[in-house]
């Protein structure tokens, strides 16, 4: 039977399994934060390379709050 007391944890494993989806989304964020500044610098095309990358970037953010605030919790 286990301790319900017990404050000693494993946690090692679970940040191993879910460091993947946030280094993508780190890549992701950087990437098109990068695009999105050449994009508006550029004008013509880059009108809609820059909305485009923008809301890939609010996206990567939102993931990377959301993935902050479950691993506050667990």
């Amino acid at each position: 039977m286990t301790d319900p007391y017990s404050i000693a944890t494993d946690r090692s494993s679970d940040s191993e399994k879910s460091s993947a989806p946030r280094m993508a989304l780190w890549t992701a964020l950087i990437v098109c934060a990068a695009a999105n500044i050449v994009a508006n610098t550029i004008g013509g095309w880059g009108l809609i390379v820059g909305v485009v990358t923008g809301l890939i970037v609010l996206a990567c953010v939102a993931g990377l709050v959301m993935d902050h605030g479950a691993r506050h919790r667990a």
